[in-house]
């Protein structure tokens, strides 16, 4: 009858193993979807991340951002507020520098973030703007390239 117990005891102990094995994996895998949620939540809304679209026929305005930065928000913000003066005309797209395709566009153009790359509708870029701006400059240099 002892031998049976402990047995009995022994299965018990293999079962919480197991279960006690899988909590580190759970947790694991918990915080990993709560960072990635995290990430896609605080990433711009209504860009595009498309950098095949320079040179399609639309003026393009790329902006190099890196979302820790606060140069990066600021201008972020800026180009926000002037956005729906210039679509559908000129696409917007966002080089997160956070991205493979994003850092690569980056090293390609000599640029870091914060910085606002402007093509025209057939990829030739017209201009490099590094650095926040206030909106009136930006929507001078809009005007200027774009031929508003």
């Amino acid at each position: 009858m002892m031998q049976e117990n402990s047995t009995h005891d022994a299965k018990k102990t293999e079962a919480g193993k197991k279960r006690t094995t899988h909590w580190p994996t759970f947790i694991i895998v918990g915080a990993a979807a709560l960072l990635l949620g995290v990430f896609v939540w605080t990433l711009p809304r209504g860009y595009s991340v498309d950098l095949t679209l320079i040179g399609k026929g639309n003026n393009v305005a790329v902006l190099v951002h890196d979302q820790g930065m606060m140069g990066s928000e600021h201008l972020m913000r800026v180009v926000s507020n002037l956005r729906s003066q210039y679509e559908p005309q000129t696409t917007f797209i966002v080089a997160d520098i956070s991205t493979s395709s994003g850092r690569a566009f980056a090293v390609a153009h000599g640029v870091q973030s914060a910085t606002l790359l402007l093509f025209g509708p057939r990829g030739d870029k017209l201009a490099t703007l590094y650095g926040p701006h206030d909106e009136a400059k930006l929507r001078d240099s809009f005007d200027q390239l774009f031929r508003r």
